[in-house]
């Protein structure tokens, strides 16, 4: 079994509707928690500063899992589009994540701290990036390219991998995507400024 499909049985869930969204570009600037929902006990969560802090603690069944949707934009003809959030890694024990998937649950994208890096899930494992430094925040953009199922890398404004594929196969994002929050075995973490446009 591969370490992605054990994150998604492993993670159990929150839920959240999105605070604001105008024309073709969603933001969510975590200005307040009203519309979060804990499913769980695992794990904390809070906000500090305009920012969500997620902590994750032990294994199945307390990770921490907190899932944000919004409504769609998006269209079949849409040929990118791109995700941007400001991150900051606070403990790395296991695992951290960030996915993007369109209202079936599908993965278009998926961003870990996995072994103390940053990297990026494709369909042929994890290609990573820069080693993470704790306590530093980081800028993360994806252009995503929805009809050739790729999308390239930025981390703090510079280009670090492109072309890398994610999931194939039918999509839907006639109503909603999805913006999912992961975290596992002690990690924490802190994330703002949230932002999906055309």
């Amino acid at each position: 079994m591969s370490t992605k499909s054990l994150l998604v049985i492993l993670f159990i869930s929150f839920a959240v509707i999105a605070n604001a969204q105008i024309n073709d570009e969603f933001i969510e600037t975590f200005s307040n928690l009203s519309n979060w929902n804990s499913l769980n006990n695992g794990g904390s969560w809070s906000l500090q500063n305009h920012a969500l802090y997620v902590n994750g603690f032990g294994t199945y069944p307390t990770d921490n899992f907190i899932k944000l949707e919004t409504h769609s934009f998006l269209t079949p003809s849409t040929k990118s589009f791109t995700l941007e959030f400001r991150w900051i890694i606070l403990s790395i024990r296991d695992q951290s994540a960030l996915w993007l998937r369109d209202d079936n649950g599908n993965n278009l994208i998926d961003i870990s701290d996995y072994s103390g890096r940053i990297g990026f899930y494709t369909t042929g494992g994890i290609s990573y990036c820069n080693r993470i430094e704790l306590n530093r925040w980081y800028n993360i953009r994806v252009k995503i390219y929805p009809n050739s199922n790729t999308a390239d890398y930025y981390v703090d404004g510079v280009l670090t991998r492109s072309n890398l594929t994610f999931e194939s196969g039918q999509r839907d994002y006639s109503n909603r995507v999805r913006i999912v929050l992961g975290s596992r075995g002690g990690d924490s973490f802190m994330i703002s400024h949230i932002k999906i446009k055309l």
